[in-house]
């Protein structure tokens, strides 16, 4: 799900655009669902306004009508409830298809999907549809490209293409908001960050290094809602003291014990760089030590023509991937030296990426396409096959990278 925000929080998110990317961003994002409604398109920055903001040409009761921009908005099923609002959060369940019938994507099976409606979290044609229906309701979404994916696609979905959603407006609620605290009961530290312990937990406290796994729901100061993992059902886990995270952040973790509970307001030094001051509720789920690349004695890898060390660490049952191939998969990876930088294992959330778009760096790619279905391998990257001599994000120059991978499923291109 490649959200729209383009704040911190959906980078960590998205932390493997930044690691995988061959020249500018990964087609994928390294969610579990890449095709959801939320994955940008060129240009729709200008379009994304707030939801609402056009009504339907036609009447407002059942039946096909157009609005302003382009979008078909058919009712199927009327709801009862409530018509939502900006900045309501709403959940749907959806299916996608294009106009041949082609399904590249659907909720159903999954947890519902939601968001904030009318901040730009998702592509124009799901704020701006999603606005004309009531809870309870099912509706068909006519989406033309200007609203949806535009010029450049989106891994399944072509280039121009235009977009039929099936959605069900599950509930609509309003926006969540920080914990009221008088300002005596703040502590505030000699770094900046403003804190509130609602309970300190029992279970162990992290240290710099670990992982830990969080629920947290985020506003801004002024209390503008941006994200919550419970509303997603998908707790987030990170690398405390690493390059991706945040300074305030990390400093508020180690506050806490596990089962406990915090409100964080990290100034823009501890926070991002944009400038923006954030307010977290964060409750500390499970802290543990990172894991370690499994160990290879060195004459154990394959040395392949472009420079990959490979190894197989279990053999696969499946078929091989090929190019065209969607192909998801769990991975970690590390520095030469064993700092962890990422891992969609720990998030729960495979990676797809499909082989032969230049959506990943080569070595990665390359290693890929030798582990069939089923299979887990370890494989070394040197700089020419990654990031070369600049290095990039959180990549340093030089630096040789350490990847394990599981190939989970292998989708056929042809």
């Amino acid at each position: 799900m490649n959200l729209k925000r383009k704040n911190w929080w959906i980078g960590l998110l998205l932390l493997v655009s930044l690691i995988l990317a061959a020249c500018g961003p990964a087609t994928h994002s390294g969610d579990a669902q890449p095709n959801l409604p939320g994955v940008e398109s060129e240009g729709e920055e200008a379009a994304a306004g707030a939801a609402g903001d056009t009504a339907p040409s036609g009447s407002s009761g059942g039946g096909s009508t157009v609005t302003a921009s382009g979008l078909e908005y058919v009712e199927l099923e009327a709801g009862t409830g409530p018509m939502p609002q900006p900045g309501d959060m709403v959940s749907v369940h959806y299916t996608g298809t294009l106009e041949d019938g082609t399904e590249f994507d659907s909720s159903i099976g999954r947890e519902p999907f939601s968001f904030t409606l009318g901040q730009g979290q998702v592509i124009p044609g799901w704020d701006e549809g999603i606005a004309l229906m009531n809870e309870g309701g099912k509706a068909r979404l006519i989406i033309p490209s200007e609203l949806g994916y535009g010029p450049s696609g989106s891994g399944p979905i072509p280039p121009d293409a235009t977009l039929i959603f099936e959605v069900e407006l599950l509930e609509v609620r309003a926006t969540p908001k920080p914990t009221d605290i008088a300002e005596e009961d703040y502590t505030i530290t000699e770094s900046g960050l403003k804190y509130y312990i609602f309970e300190q937990g029992s279970g162990a406290t992290p240290q710099m290094g670990d992982l830990v796994t969080v629920d947290f729901e985020l506003w801004l100061e002024d209390g503008t809602f941006l994200d919550s993992t419970i509303d997603r059902g998908t707790p987030y886990t990170f690398l405390l003291g690493s390059a991706s995270s945040l300074p305030g952040l990390d400093e508020g973790m180690v506050l806490l014990q596990e089962g406990g509970r915090a409100q964080l307001t990290l100034p823009p030094q501890l926070a991002d760089g944009s400038g923006a001051t954030y307010v977290f509720e964060v409750t500390l789920l499970e802290t543990e030590a990172p894991p370690t690349p499994t160990a290879v004695d060195d004459a154990d890898f394959t040395v392949t023509d472009s420079g990959l060390k490979y190894f197989t660490i279990s053999e696969g049952t499946g078929t091989m991937p090929q190019a065209g191939d969607t192909v998801s998969l769990n991975y970690t990876l590390w520095l030469e030296d064993g700092t962890l930088l990422d891992s969609s294992a720990q998030r729960g959330r495979p990676l797809e990426v499909t082989l032969g778009s230049g959506g990943t760096i080569p070595g990665f790619e390359e290693g890929v396409m030798l582990t069939p279905e089923g299979g887990k391998a370890q494989f070394i990257v040197p700089p020419e096959l990654g990031y070369g001599e600049t290095g990039g994000g959180i990549i340093p120059p030089n630096a040789n990278l350490i990847f394990e991978i599981e190939v989970v499923e292998i989708t056929s291109g042809q």
